[in-house]
């Protein structure tokens, strides 16, 4: 309680005595009235010491009221330091959430353009493949008008067959026309014959070979482009997983006769990352569980 207070207090119970004092005078005998006095003295020392021990009850409030104001501004000295402690962790956590955003955001595109680039890839394959049928096409067609001149020549040997057999004839003619001997007549129409018909032999023979020979060159051709117009060999390899492994995939590409077109064969491998790029995804790890 403050001294001020308790001053005002006492003062109060001093009048009210005092207002009790006089009221009570009239009436009282001297006896009373010493009675009375004694008694109001008794309750003054009373009183005084109430009021002794009062003050020093209040400086001892007031050591304590200073004490409890110096153990608040230290808790809150304490709790300011708190709060900027977690402010500072706060403002890190925060930080290293911007930073794994960042990184999974980076790592997001960096798909995004692998998965574009093998469509283009896909896309440049298709288009070179089109465009190696459309000369293959052109090829047929030149392949065609080859044997079609084949068999102009064919028709222009023909042709000179019958002229040699008009020769053969006009021959056999002369000769009964100057009346050669039978014999000799006969051995010369033989011989001729023999020689005609190893004439049209080795004629038929070398058309045959001619025709196949470039049938053969024609197809070997065709086939050698139909292999050229499949895609290169390839190898891709893909991200490390958490066990420290990743996938490699072989790319094949061979031309399927049966099928026409070229068919794609994939080979796939697990293989051990190297070491530094194991403990680049662990830490990686250990920073998106924080």
């Amino acid at each position: 309680m403050p001294v001020s207070q308790f001053d005002k207090d006492s003062s109060k119970i001093k009048k009210t005595l005092d207002r009790h004092a006089e009221a009570r005078v009239d009436g009282m005998t001297k006896q009373e009235m010493e009675e009375k006095e004694s008694q109001e003295e008794d309750n003054i020392h009373q009183l005084s010491a109430k009021e002794k021990e009062l003050k020093e009850a209040n400086g001892n409030i007031r050591g304590a009221e200073e004490a409890i104001e110096k153990e608040k501004a230290k808790i809150d000295r304490e709790i300011k330091e708190k709060m900027s402690e977690e402010d500072e962790i706060q403002k890190y956590y925060a930080s290293r959430r911007e930073e794994r955003e960042m990184k999974r955001k980076t790592f997001e595109m960096k798909l995004q353009e692998e998965e574009l680039a093998d469509k283009k890839e896909e896309k440049a394959k298709k288009e070179k493949q089109l465009e190696e049928t459309k000369k293959i096409e052109k090829d047929a067609i030149a392949l065609n008008e080859k044997e079609a001149e084949l068999k102009k020549n064919e028709t222009m040997v023909e042709g000179a067959i019958k002229e040699v057999s008009g020769e053969a004839a006009k021959v056999k003619k002369d000769a009964e026309e100057l009346k050669l001997n039978e014999v000799k007549v006969d051995r010369l129409e033989k011989e001729l014959e023999a020689k005609l018909l190893m004439q049209e032999k080795k004629e038929k023979r070398e058309k045959e070979l001619m025709a196949k020979k470039k049938m053969e060159e024609a197809e070997a051709e065709r086939r050698e482009k139909l292999k050229k117009s499949c895609p290169q060999s390839k190898v891709r390899t893909y991200v490390c997983k958490e066990d420290g492994t990743r996938l490699i995939k072989y790319f094949d590409y061979q031309y399927d006769f049966e099928e026409s077109q070229c068919v794609e064969n994939v080979k796939s491998k697990t293989e051990k990352c190297k070491e530094h790029v194991i403990i680049a995804k662990k830490q990686v790890k250990k920073v998106n569980s924080k």
